[in-house]
């Protein structure tokens, strides 16, 4: 809108206009949207734009906004961008912005193990082959996050909510990126602030996951469309969220621990932290599962089920730094509930082996120390006694060193299943690598696994 005004008449004047027609834009899409608004109202702010565009000597009405009439009152007025030839086209502009892209099928599933692109963008070579010759790709999407600049989507499932919404942010409802989809809006904008997915009462605050981007098709066969293309200019940083009508006290709200729109289907989901300690009071509802999910089942296996509970909270905590006396009361619960079972009846013994037990836990249950060192060897330089080699081996070479950081002085698990799966290589081709690892002395085998044990070959690194 403002470069056709502009284009048009190039007189100091004609910028005049521009704060009055986006006004009355947004409040004509707005009313073509709701039923209890009369005809006649939209008729007249139809005029009213009308109006205002004569008087900056443009003669042809703007994009789709001539539909939204009296005799077409549900059309979408918009500027609605240049919808792109291909989903190839769409990946390299949205890349253009910063966001990394993954392909999709027709279900919005991810038809890629996406882990690695959180921290390293598809390259040229993969795109083209995804949304190119895949036959299963028909779609594609933005991972949100720190992945994409701190990229945040707010997804209003509800239309009337983003009408409402709207109404009362009119500067940020025509500026901010949005997308038209099968039951509401998207809206885009950048926050360092939300790190996960919270689930409103009309929709949700998505600040993990991946969220589908035009020109894709929901299931349905509805189109995602670009209401308000994203540009550089227009992805602006929120920081207050509850003054944008985007935040917590906007309606209420509760933490969805998995990535939506879809997990990733071929990793475990878990939570991945809360920001701060007063979010542990979020899950209190859910502790006495918790709780009784550990409780041994018969004497002799307290020790065992203690340690148990000291995993399942370190779980829970995430990567809040918490003192294990903040859970005094869980463990005294836990106790009173395994009385009738364990022989040791006194509570500062079973406290004590928690306290001991909270010290030695690396991991928390479901955590996956594989998956936690791939994060940071894809973020890292390999070593560079691998570097002449094929990318594959250099990220195996880094992932053996971040996992020996995690384990300390101790040797690591790793098959080479394992091993495949987060590479992306069958697992011969990673039993090969692992072999030359170790016939090039970065890797020292200390125990060797097999199927028949269902235990994983141990290494250490001993590399630069």
């Amino acid at each position: 809108m403002r470069d056709l005004i502009l284009g048009n008449n190039e007189s100091n004047e004609s910028t005049r206009f521009i704060s009055e027609v986006d006004e009355q834009v947004i409040k004509l899409k707005l009313h073509t949207q709701r039923k209890d608004i009369p005809m006649a109202a939209i008729d007249g702010n139809w005029r009213s734009v009308q109006e205002t565009l004569a008087r900056c000597k443009i003669e042809q009405p703007v994009c789709g906004i001539q539909e939204a009439t009296v005799e077409n009152p549900e059309s979408e007025a918009s500027c609605a961008p240049r919808v792109p030839r291909s989903l190839l086209e769409a990946a390299e502009s949205y890349g253009g912005l910063g966001w990394r892209i993954i392909p999709v099928d027709a279900n919005k599933r991810p038809t890629v193990r996406w882990s690695k692109y959180q921290y390293q963008p598809a390259r040229a070579e993969e795109l083209s082959d995804w949304f190119t010759h895949w036959k299963a790709v028909k779609g594609l999407a933005v991972i949100n996050g720190d992945a994409s600049g701190g990229l945040v989507c707010r997804d209003f499932d509800d239309l009337q909510a983003y009408q409402r919404w709207a109404e009362t942010h009119l500067e940020l409802a025509k500026t901010l990126p949005t997308v038209e989809t099968a039951r509401g809006r998207h809206v885009y904008f950048i926050s360092q602030s939300v790190k996960r997915t919270w689930k409103f009462t009309d929709g949700e605050l998505r600040g993990s996951g991946i969220n589908i981007l035009p020109p894709s098709r929901h299931p349905s066969g509805v189109a995602y469309r670009w209401i308000i293309e994203p540009t550089a200019s227009n992805l602006i940083p929120l920081d207050d969220l509850d003054a944008a009508g985007l935040g917590a006290r906007a309606t209420e709200m509760t933490e969805i621990t998995e990535n939506t729109e879809h997990t990733e289907l071929t990793d475990d989901n878990r939570s991945h932290g809360r920001s701060n300690a007063d979010d542990l009071e979020q899950v209190e509802p859910n502790m006495e599962k918790l709780i009784r999910a550990t409780l041994p089942a018969a004497a002799g296996e307290r020790n065992r089920q203690v340690f148990k509970l000291a995993r399942s909270l370190k779980a829970l905590a995430g990567d809040i730094d918490v003192e294990p006396t903040t859970f005094r009361n869980v463990v005294k619960r836990w106790h009173e509930l395994a009385l009738p079972v364990i022989r040791t009846k006194a509570f500062e013994e079973t406290w004590i082996d928690f306290l001991q037990g909270w010290s030695k836990v690396k991991f928390g249950a479901g955590m996956d120390p594989v998956k936690i060192a791939m994060e940071s060897a894809c973020k890292a330089e390999p070593p560079g006694a691998v570097r002449e080699y094929q990318p594959g081996v250099q990220l195996l070479a880094a992932l053996c060193r971040e996992l020996q950081k995690l384990h300390g002085t101790q040797p690591f698990f790793l098959s080479c299943r394992k091993a495949g799966t987060e590479l992306e290589v069958d697992h011969a081709t990673a039993n090969r690598w692992l072999y030359l690892l170790v016939s090039e002395g970065l890797l020292v085998e200390t125990a060797k696994g097999s199927q028949s044990s269902r235990r994983a070959t141990r290494y250490r690194y001993v590399g630069d």
